[in-house]
């Protein structure tokens, strides 16, 4: 009896072991000018999500004007996004790396690269113009939405209903 009461214990616990899927977005600032640099001035703003193993499955980053924007998405675009760039870190887009390349991305049809760290963004174009650059100056990410496995919720309502039928069965006897 007190082994069954045990498992249905451990069983009420399975559910926070659970992880759900996560919805992050980026807001970055406007480019900062230095130097040689030549920017338009554009803030990189974009969303990332991250399945259950924190590996980004789909994102949408644009930068730009009206006229000339460049989007990023995981239909047009290949690369990696990193959100744990730093090993020591616990939470997602702490420490990150991200590396996108389009094959066709500003209004001129021009290929275009996405580079995103901790510590810079760069928007630029194969044919050298720059349209979003800051650096030293990141943006920031924050958590949108944490969808609830639905396994988990079932899980819960077992372990309950089985945790229930033992107390119920124990008074009987």
């Amino acid at each position: 009896m007190i082994k069954r009461l045990a498992l249905i214990v451990a069983m009420l616990f399975i559910p926070a072991l659970a992880k759900s899927d996560s919805v992050w977005t980026y807001q970055g600032n406007v480019a900062s000018f230095g130097g040689f640099i030549e920017s338009e001035g554009y803030a990189l703003s974009g969303t990332v999500l991250l399945n259950n193993n924190d590996q980004a499955v789909a994102w949408n980053f644009t930068t730009g004007t009206p006229g000339n924007t460049v989007f990023f998405t995981n239909f047009n675009s290949t690369g990696t996004i990193n959100p744990f760039a730093s090993s020591g870190s616990q939470v997602p887009f702490t420490f990150w790396n991200i590396n996108l390349v389009t094959a066709t991305g500003d209004i001129d049809g021009d290929a275009a690269v996405l580079e995103s760290s901790n510590a810079f963004d760069d928007v630029s174009d194969f044919n050298g113009g720059y349209l979003a650059f800051a650096l030293g100056n990141p943006g920031v990410w924050s958590e949108v939405v944490s969808t609830p496995e639905p396994g988990a919720l079932l899980l819960l309502g077992a372990g309950i209903a089985a945790l229930a039928l033992t107390i119920s069965q124990k008074f009987r006897a």
